[in-house]
């Protein structure tokens, strides 16, 4: 019996735990704090490489705003549990990028735990600039 009731418990505040962890909204460009690497570049192509899980997006990077990275065509992998079938995102983004070094691409796209891929519109560069400048003080 006593077996049973630490089980039980122990199961309990594990879920809890576990639940918590996603119940808590993340702030807004929370993710930014995790990027190697943060671009601003318009959007190319869009290949599904897993369905629902894995996608490689390619763009042509036209601003670097933290880190290094080379100008032109950079690539990166965003996995998550429903990668759309197509792109819908926006044309010009500011993505944040996490070093990979995987064969399918050097970068992959920051994906919070329990948020949204960090994929922004260009028209959030203001403030996503501000981000970054309160990050390096």
């Amino acid at each position: 019996m006593k077996l049973l009731l630490t089980t039980t418990l122990l199961f309990i505040f594990t879920a809890l735990a576990s639940a918590h962890a996603c119940a808590v909204p993340r702030p807004a460009f929370s993710g930014l704090f995790e990027a190697d690497v943060i671009i601003r570049g318009t959007f190319i192509n869009y290949e599904v490489l897993k369905m629902h899980s894995k996608a490689r997006v390619t763009f042509e990077v036209s601003e670097i705003l933290k880190g290094s990275a080379g100008h032109g065509e950079l690539s990166a992998v965003w996995e998550h549990s429903n990668v759309p079938d197509r792109w819908n995102g926006p044309k010009d983004a500011i993505v944040a990028l996490r070093r990979s070094g995987t064969a399918e691409a050097d970068y992959s796209i920051v994906q919070p735990r329990c948020g949204l891929a960090e994929i922004s519109g260009a028209k959030d560069k203001r403030t996503i600039v501000r981000v970054i400048g309160r990050m390096s003080k």
